[in-house]
């Protein structure tokens, strides 16, 4: 080190020293009586909040402390911060709050107080890169010998490391370092610099990555895998650098791998986050491919046998983890990198919750399939990622130290503790199945990117995921979602890459929507899957296809089945399902059952299903959607069919549309010997012939342990009589759930029946009543006054959209009042047109303190004069999560500002819809606007204020966004505001909300406006936006070239700058577009 070198180092040093900046490790207490218990290391995560404060913390640090990169001396921005420089001049600083001790026997100690030390790095290939910096404050005696105290400023001395330099003179080396009294992680001083106790924090994720990944992009990628699986602000992540005391990290990490800080943190953790580089490093890193390794061989009931082997009870309860009976599901694997554009995207192995429910809803309700949210999410990832990782092998992986791979290497292939240190067999089958696993993970995550992107995915090729696929032969299950991207070819291609994996018991594939022409290669593929017990198809939307018969032939050998589900729906060329039918009665073992045929509209017969049924006999639950098989004319078998399967405790039959069924006297017939039933849904929506549905009702009242239970009438035109069928239902008294859907029944005059029925079931949670388009409904009087024996309801819809002849609802809005349970609350009016006040059911609102989700729809409620209870009642529900108020073409409306009040004090909420479109006297929203600001914990919101043709200025409402930092769904629809000239205050309070994902701004027909230059200047700064629509069509006072639907930002940005040159030429040229409008 040259002299010049180190009094510039010094220097440097002593200037950190008297550096007066609020910092971390400054604001620590005295430590010297403090009892170092603390929380275990694998409870020393952190929570989101606390990395986005680490964020703004390096933000500010990093350019007023000029931070430099150790090895290339260069400034460094905050961006460029990775791990490695992070420990250099924040956490090994401030974890050491008393300083190091320091035996140096060259050192003079009598002089040494007060001189700034510094130690050089002897591995470094620049002699002047240092590895430690400091101050010494005093001496210390310890066992005879004379040890220097020394304050750490940057880095961390070490043993026996390079030169100590101090005073600008070389003396010699330390012989030994320890932590003076105290050393913590940087977990530990977060909390003793807010004055706090250590807090244990168990992770929620463990996050497997590089040290060289910057910070912020971390940071990034961790606030995207919150927000995709809503964890909030408080959910923990466990980062070896925070959690473990890097002064002390032979205590923290041990010798055995198994026995480490990692294990331990990811056995607590819900799964492992992979955070990518651009270079994807983890990928040839020791650690990270162990903690790969260790989640790949959990999912495979592979982990090295532990029962014998003492210190070693965490990898036994990971391999615990199987979903089973209360346990915990196996760790699962995300994977996450931020993108060329600086965004983060991510990986998900499973289904989100949210997409999870998705799938539950989509089953009942036909709505969007979880797996296509899944997909459209993730399109996103860089695919070329994926590819590196396809190559992982472990015994390649690096390692700072050899030790460690040496003994990672020995424990993943189950060596005991005291072998550890050998050498490594690097054939062993336990290194091999990683490597296999982790490629197979990889491919299925990439699969259906790479068709949609049209990439070769064979063998030979830069993305060979079909080797990859082949080669998982340890892989128990597989779901692929390849819904309107597959081809024939690519069939073919799955076909082939899938036939090694024999151990498969359960098989997902979703082929909907694709153009596939024969299914001939994947019935013979199914023949070979002898150990499937879960298998789904999705082959609905296939038009192409005409015959199913070679799938049906192969599922008669899949005797070991228990779930099956096959759905062709809207195969519109399907004429047989014979093949299918026979094939089933083979299936003795199956428990769960789900055919959905719905709208194979040249379908004629069923019989060969349903004689199959009968064989049946160990169902419990069965599901058969033949809606819209519109030559359909007779269900009779499938009525004497289910009398056989006594079993069942759900049943879903699904005949809704089918235009020529004039009876289903067997099928209600059959259900009288379906007494173990406790869910039940029929939906005969549209059956227009249907006239009488008496046999129902006798049959329901033996169902007497039904729980759930849904009736959807809809549209049963010349159905004139519901009494069989409501009276049935005093008999259920266990009922939970209960859905009736009689919308449309136009010559249903009377519900008296029902609402004295309703009184019998006091055990019902769930309540949901449709009555819309009831033309001659004139009064709900018994329905509304039953309502108040419910005490128990959570959960209450009623619909009464298009009842025309109502004209009060008195007698339902009084009931509301002795629902305090209730936590959900939809009541539809729209075009209520008879209907003049709701007053008795804004005041009862004010009652249902519990309540959580509330919905109220009065659109087109044209003489309705005041809703002023409603709001009056708004104040008092504080615990609201979730609102949603249409107001749509209430033309009497002139003010919202009863509305804007009442807002303000729901502070709980988290998503909010407010409808006020078409409302032509609309001359303010201030009130709202001002309202809106108190809403800090909002994360979804739409506002829609279209034709409000009044409307001349949105100021209140877009000055207030600035306050919902927490939002990330937005929607402002102004689409004929014709009386706007500006949104300058919305592109201004658009800047703050940086955490947005999804914006959607109407301002179509605007023809005031004549700039959107601030909306396009906030575009730049919303990194985190994923899903845009700004709709500029037939804004006549602005450029043609923008008068059109913008569904990418940096098309609208580069749009903006060519016609405005208002926007900056490196924004216009730095982002790209990948896509057209």
């Amino acid at each position: 080190m040259s002299a010049a070198t180190a009094k510039q180092l010094l220097s440097c040093s002593q200037c950190c020293i008297g550096n007066s900046r609020q910092r971390l490790r400054t604001a620590l207490v005295s430590f010297s009586s403090l009892v170092q218990s603390g929380p275990p290391v694998e409870k020393r995560a952190l929570r989101l909040r606390e990395l986005q404060d680490l964020r703004s913390l390096i933000e500010d640090r990093c350019v007023g402390e000029s931070w430099h990169d150790q090895e290339t001396g260069q400034q460094l921005r905050a961006e460029d911060v990775n791990l490695y420089h992070l420990n250099h001049f924040l956490i090994c600083p401030s974890t050491v709050p008393e300083g190091v001790l320091m035996y140096c026997p060259c050192v003079d100690t009598a002089r040494a107080r007060g001189q700034a030390m510094a130690q050089s790095d002897s591995n470094s290939a620049m002699a002047d890169q240092t590895v430690g910096e400091g101050e010494v404050t005093g001496v210390r005696g310890v066992d005879g010998q004379k040890w220097l105290i020394v304050k750490v400023c940057k880095g961390r001395f070490m043993k026996k490391r390079g030169n100590i330099l101090i005073e600008g003179h070389i003396s010699g080396r330390c012989e030994d370092v320890r932590p003076n009294n105290v050393s913590l992680s940087y977990q530990e001083v977060l909390r003793y610099s807010k004055g706090l106790l250590p807090e244990a924090v168990a992770p929620n994720w463990f996050c497997s990555h590089w040290w060289g990944e910057a910070v912020l992009d971390f940071i990034k990628c961790c606030e995207k895998h919150a927000a995709t699986h809503q964890l909030g602000a408080d959910s923990a992540y466990w980062v070896c650098a925070y959690a473990n005391r890097q002064h002390e990290l032979g205590v923290d990490l041990g010798s055995d791998p198994i026995q480490s800080s990692f294990l331990k943190a990811m056995e607590l953790s819900g799964g492992v986050l992979l955070i990518l580089d651009p270079g994807a490093t983890p990928f040839q890193r020791i650690w990270c491919c162990f903690e790969g390794g260790i989640v790949s061989l959990a999912q495979r009931d592979a982990l090295p046998a532990t029962s014998d082997c003492h210190g070693r009870e965490t990898l036994q309860r990971l391999a615990a983890r199987d979903g089973q009976e209360g346990r915990r599901s196996a760790l699962q694997l995300d994977i996450a990198t931020v993108d060329g554009d600086g965004t983060a995207q991510l990986i998900t192995q499973r289904l989100t919750k949210q997409e999870e429910e998705m799938e539950e809803i989509r089953k009942l309700r036909g709505t969007q399939s979880g797996w296509a949210a899944k997909s459209e999410r993730e399109k996103g990832f860089p695919i070329e990622l994926v590819s590196k990782g396809l190559r992982v092998k472990i015994t390649d992986g690096r390692a700072s130290q050899v030790s460690d791979k040496t003994q990672i290497l020995n424990a993943l292939a189950g060596r005991q503790i005291d072998d550890l240190n050998s050498q490594p067999n690097c054939h062993h089958p336990t290194l091999r199945q990683v490597d296999t696993t982790l490629r197979g993970i990889f491919a299925v995550a990439a699969w259906r990117a790479a068709l949609e992107q049209g990439l070769d995915t064979s063998e030979g090729s830069e993305l060979p995921l079909e080797v990859a696929l082949r080669e998982d032969v340890s892989r128990r299950e597989l779901e692929l979602n390849l819904q309107g991207v597959a081809k024939q070819h690519d069939l073919s291609a799955l076909c082939k890459a899938v036939e090694p994996l024999k151990n498969l018991t359960r098989w997902r594939l979703d082929l909907s929507n694709c153009q596939v022409t024969s299914i001939a290669e994947l019935g013979r593929s199914l023949e070979t899957f002898t150990n499937l017990q879960q298998l789904s198809v999705n082959l609905a939307m296939c038009n192409c296809l005409t015959s199913n018969a070679e799938l049906g032939r192969s599922l008669g050998a899949l005797t070991n089945l228990q779930q099956l589900n096959v759905d062709l729906a809207y195969c519109d060329d399907l004429t047989s399902i014979a093949e299918l039918g026979r094939s089933l009665g083979a299936l003795t073992n199956l428990q769960q059952l789900c055919v959905d045929l719905a709208w194979c509209t040249c379908l004629t017969s069923i019989a060969q299903l349903v004689r199959s049924l009968g064989a049946l006999t160990n169902l419990q639950q069965l599901s058969v959607n033949l809606a819209g098989c519109k030559d359909l004319t007779s269900i009779t078998g499938l009525g004497r069919s289910l009398e056989a399967l006594t079993n069942l405790q759900q049943l879903s039959v699904d005949v809704a549309c089918c235009r020529d069924l004039t009876s289903i006297a067997e099928l209600v017939r059959s259900l009288r010997a379906l007494t173990n039933l406790q869910q039940l849904s029929l939906n005969l929506a549209g059956c227009k012939d249907l006239t009488s549905i008496t046999g129902l009702g006798r049959s329901l009242e033996a169902l007497t342990n039904l729980q759930q239970l849904s009736v959807d009438l809809a549209c049963c035109r010349d159905l004139t009589s519901i009494a069989e069928l409501v009276r049935s239902l005093r008999a259920l008294t266990n009922l939970q759930q209960l859905s009736l859907n009689l919308a449309g029944c136009r010559d249903l005059t009377s519900i008296a029946n029902l609402g004295r029925s309703l009184e019998r079931l006091t055990n019902l949670q769930q309540l949901s009543v449709n009555l819309a388009c009831c033309d001659d409904l004139t009064s709900i009087a018994e329905l509304g006054r039953s309502l108040g024996a419910l005490t128990n309801l959570q959960q209450l819809c009623v619909d009464l959209s298009d009842c025309t002849g109502l004209t009060s609802i008195a007698e339902l809005g009084r009931s509301l009042e002795g629902l305090t349970n209730l936590q959900e609350l939809t009541v539809d009016l729209l075009r209520c047109e008879g209907l003049t006040s709701i007053a008795e059911l804004g005041r009862s609102l004010g009652a249902l303190t519990n309540l959580q989700q509330l919905t109220m729809n009065l659109a087109g409620c044209r003489d309705l004069t005041s809703i002023a209870e409603l709001w009056g009642s708004l104040e008092t529900l504080t615990n609201l999560q979730q609102l949603s108020v249409n107001l749509a073409m209430c033309n009497c409306l002139t003010s919202n500002a009863e509305l804007g009040r009442s807002l303000g004090t729901l502070t709980n909420l988290q998503q909010l819809s407010v409808n006020l479109a078409y409302c032509d006297d609309l001359t303010s929203i201030a009130e709202l606007g001002r309202s809106l600001g108190a809403l800090t914990n909002l994360q979804q919101l739409c506002v829609d204020l279209a034709w409000c043709t009044c409307l001349i200025s949105i100021a209140e409402l877009v000055s207030s966004l600035e306050g919902l930092t927490n939002l990330q769904q937005l929607t402002v629809n102004l689409a004929m505001c014709t009386g706007l000239t500006s949104i300058a205050e919305l592109g201004g309070g658009l800047e703050a909300l940086t955490n947005l994902q999804k914006l959607t701004v109407i301002l179509a027909c605007c023809d005031g406006l004549t700039s959107i230059a601030d909306l396009g200047r906030s575009l730049e700064r919303l990194t985190n936006l994923q899903q845009l629509s700004v709709d500029l069509r037939r804004c006549s006072g602005l450029p043609p070239r923008l008068q059109c639907c913008f569904h990418f930002k940096a098309k609208l940005i580069s749009a903006l700058a060519a016609d405005t040159g208002l926007l900056s030429n490196s924004s216009a040229t730095t982002t790209t577009t990948t896509a057209t409008d």
